[in-house]
C-alpha cells in the first residue's frame, strides 16, 4: 500500500482547520461585539435609573423646601378680620422674606377663608410688598381642580395639583392657618411657577452632553422641561399637531410604557426638543412616578443612547476592526502559501513562519492598545460623571445649612465621589502614554511658592502651615505641572497623617541649598562626590510617623495606612515624578514624632547683575 506524504496530508488538512478557525473567530468576534453593547446598554441605562432617583428626591426636597417656606410664614402671620390687610406683618419683614426665599418662583402669596374665598394678597415686584386686588389671583385658585377636594378633606393638602395659566404650569402650595384656640381660618396660598422652579432645582448645569430630566402628569401632559414651548403639551398628540412630519411612533409606545408601569427603562426613536433642527435621535429613558401633594408626576431622565456608551461602543469597533485584520491576515496567508508551494516551497514555509511572527507581535500589540485605551476611556469617563456630582453636592450643601441631616448624607457624597475623582486621575497619569515635551530651565523658587499659595487654601485650619523658601535658589529643568503634583500630594499625604490622630500639627516646607553639613547622611554621599549644586526641598509634620516596615514599602503603589479614603497612589506618583527627573528622594519618620520627605534637586546657580 502506497503511503501518503506528509506534506500532501498536511495540504489537505490544513485548509479545513483555517477554515474552521476563521469560523470560530468569527463568531467569537460578534458574539463579543454584541455582548459589549449589551452591557453598555445595561450599564447605561442602571446609571440612568440612579440619575432619575436623584432627580425624583430633588424635586420632592425642593417642593417641600418651598412648603416650608409658607410654613414658617403662617407662623409669623397674624390673620386679622377687618377688611383691607387680612394678613398681619407682626414682624414686618416676614412677607418679604418670604418671597426672597421663593427666588422669583412665586409673585402672589394671598389668604383664602374656610369658604374658599379670597380675602387680601400680597404681590411681590421689584423687590417690594404690595397689596392688589383678589381679582387677580382668583384664576390661579380656579385652575387648581384639586382645590374643592383640599378644602373638605382633613387633614388638609399641603400642595394641590398641576395647571397651566399664561404659558407656564404652576402648583398652588397650601397651608393652614388656625387662631390662637386651633380653629382652622383658613389658607395661606402661594401659586409656585414650576418652570422657575425647573431652573433652579433641576436644570442640568453641564453642556459636555446631552441629556435633560423631564416631568409629565397622568395626562401625558409637559409639566416641567428645558424648552419652555414644550410646557403643556402632550408628548404625542399635542405634538403631532406642532411638528406633523416627524415620527411619533416610539412616543407612543412609551407613553403606553409609562401609564402601566410605575418605574422602568426604555430605548426609543425621539428628537431633541431644545434644538431648531429637531435631530432625530435614539435615546436611552429610565422613568418614576411620584406623588406631590394630590399631583402624580413622571419623571423621567432622557440621554443619547449613541453619547452615554460611547466608550464601550468604541472598544466593541475596535475589536471588530481587529478581528478583520487577523482574518485578513490569516486569509493573505493562505493565498500566500498556495501561491508559491508549487515553485518556491521552502521561500513559502519561511514567508509563513515570518507572517506568523508579524502576526503574532501585531495582535499582542493591539491587545495592549486595546487595554490601555479601555483604561483611559473608562476612568475619563468616570471623571466627567463625577464633577457634576461635586459640584451639585457642593450646591446643594450650601442650599441647605439647616438641614443638618441632609447635609450629612451630601457631605458623605461629595467625600466619596472627590475621592473617585482623585483615584481616577492618578490611574489616568499612570495608564496612558504621555507625549515626551522638551523639559525646560525654570526658577525653583517661583514655582514652589505657587504651588504652596494653591494648596494652602486646601489644609485644615486646624494644621499649622510653616514655609521657610530660598528665594532665587536657582532653576532646574522640570515641568511645572509635575512639581505642584509632586508637592500636593506631599502636602496631602501629611495633613491627612496628621488629622487621624490628632486634632492639631504642623507642616513644614523648607527650600534651601545642600552643604556639606548633611554629609552625616549616608544616603548623601553619593551626591556630594558630584560637581553640581543641589537644593533640598524638605517637607516634614508632626503627624504619627511609619514604622521601618512601612517605610520599606512606602513608594510602592496602592500602600496606604490610612484608615479610611487612603488610594495607596499618593507617594507612587511623587517617587515616579522624581525617577523622571533624576531627583533624589528620601524618607526619615519616627512613629509618634513625625515624619520628613527630602527630595534632591540639581540646580543652576545664575548670578543676578546689580
Amino acid at each position: 500500500m502506497k503511503k501518503r506524504s506528509p506534506q500532501l496530508l498536511l495540504n489537505k488538512v490544513l485548509p479545513v482547520f483555517i477554515a474552521a478557525g476563521i469560523i470560530v473567530a468569527f463568531i467569537l468576534g460578534v458574539r463579543g461585539y454584541y455582548t459589549i453593547q449589551e452591557s453598555a446598554e445595561k450599564n447605561g441605562l442602571n446609571q440612568l435609573i440612579h440619575t432619575t432617583e436623584f432627580f425624583s428626591q430633588s424635586l420632592i426636597l425642593g417642593i417641600d423646601n418651598r412648603k416650608q417656606i409658607l410654613q414658617d410664614l403662617a407662623m409669623q402671620l397674624q390673620i386679622g378680620s377687618a377688611k383691607g390687610d387680612i394678613m398681619i406683618d407682626r414682624s414686618g419683614s416676614a412677607i418679604r422674606q418670604a418671597f426672597s426665599n421663593f427666588q422669583h418662583e412665586c409673585h402672589y402669596i394671598f389668604f383664602v377663608n374656610r369658604s374658599g374665598k379670597v380675602e387680601d394678597t400680597k404681590n411681590w415686584v421689584n423687590g417690594k410688598v404690595t397689596t392688589i386686588d383678589v381679582d387677580k389671583v382668583r384664576p390661579y385658585l380656579e385652575k387648581d381642580t384639586s382645590f374643592p377636594k383640599i378644602l373638605e378633606q382633613k387633614p388638609y393638602s399641603q400642595s394641590g395639583k398641576e395647571y397651566f395659566w399664561q404659558k407656564s404650569s404652576f402648583i398652588n402650595l397650601y397651608q393652614t392657618v388656625t387662631d390662637e384656640q386651633g380653629n382652622f381660618q383658613g389658607f395661606l396660598v402661594a401659586p409656585l411657577n414650576l418652570e422657575q422652579f425647573y431652573q433652579h432645582e433641576l436644570k442640568v448645569k453641564s453642556n459636555s452632553y446631552k441629556g435633560y430630566p423631564m416631568i409629565k402628569n397622568r395626562d401625558m401632559i409637559v409639566v416641567m422641561h428645558p424648552v419652555r414651548d414644550q410646557i403643556g403639551l402632550n408628548i404625542v398628540d399635542d405634538r403631532k399637531k406642532k411638528f406633523p412630519g416627524l415620527d411619533f411612533t416610539d412616543l407612543e409606545k412609551l407613553e403606553e410604557q409609562q401609564l402601566s408601569q410605575k418605574q422602568g427603562v426604555a430605548k426609543y426613536y425621539s428628537y431633541w426638543w431644545d434644538e431648531k433642527s429637531l435631530p432625530r435621535a435614539l435615546k436611552l429613558q429610565a422613568f418614576q412616578w411620584i406623588d406631590v401633594g394630590e399631583a402624580q408626576w413622571v419623571v423621567a431622565y432622557n440621554s443619547d443612547f449613541y453619547e452615554l456608551n460611547k466608550t464601550p461602543l468604541i472598544n466593541a469597533q475596535i475589536l471588530m476592526v481587529l478581528l478583520v485584520i487577523v482574518l485578513m491576515a490569516i486569509i493573505f496567508f493562505i493565498v500566500q502559501y498556495y501561491r508559491r508551494e508549487k515553485f518556491y516551497l521552502l521561500e513559502a514555509n519561511k514567508q509563513q513562519a515570518t507572517l506568523f511572527e508579524l502576526e503574532k507581535k501585531l495582535y499582542q500589540e493591539n491587545k495592549l492598545e486595546t487595554i490601555g485605551l479601555l483604561t483611559t476611556t473608562i476612568v475619563h469617563d468616570m471623571n466627567n460623571f463625577l464633577t457634576p456630582i461635586i459640584g451639585n453636592a457642593e450646591l446643594l450643601i450650601e442650599e441647605n445649612q439647616d438641614n443638618k441631616q441632609l447635609q450629612e448624607d451630601l457631605k458623605e457624597i461629595l467625600l466619596a465621589a472627590q475621592k473617585g475623582k482623585e483615584l481616577s486621575s492618578n490611574v489616568l497619569r499612570f495608564s496612558r502614554n504621555q507625549p515626551n515635551k522638551k523639559v525646560k530651565e525654570q526658577d525653583l523658587s517661583k514655582n514652589i511658592f505657587y504651588a504652596i499659595d494653591t494648596i494652602k487654601g486646601m489644609i485644615p485650619k486646624n494644621i499649622h502651615l510653616y514655609t521657610h523658601v530660598t528665594d532665587n535658589i536657582g532653576t532646574s529643568k522640570f515641568q511645572s505641572q509635575d512639581l505642584q503634583i509632586l508637592i500636593f500630594n506631599l502636602i496631602t499625604n501629611a495633613y491627612q497623617a496628621i488629622s487621624q490622630t490628632s486634632k492639631e500639627g504642623e507642616i513644614t516646607i523648607i527650600l534651601k541649598e545642600a552643604t556639606s553639613k548633611i554629609g552625616k547622611k549616608s544616603w548623601f554621599d553619593s551626591y556630594l562626590k558630584r560637581k553640581e549644586k543641589y537644593a533640598l526641598l524638605i517637607i516634614e509634620d508632626t503627624g504619627p510617623g511609619m514604622s521601618q516596615e512601612l517605610l520599606d514599602t512606602v513608594f510602592n503603589p496602592f500602600v496606604t495606612i490610612k484608615k479610611t479614603n487612603g488610594t495607596g497612589l499618593g507617594l507612587f506618583v511623587v517617587s515616579s515624578i522624581a525617577k523622571k527627573y533624576g531627583w533624589g528622594l528620601h524618607v526619615d519618620s519616627t512613629p509618634g514624632i513625625g515624619t520628613r520627605f527630602t527630595i534632591v534637586i540639581p540646580i543652576h546657580i545664575h548670578l543676578k547683575h546689580e
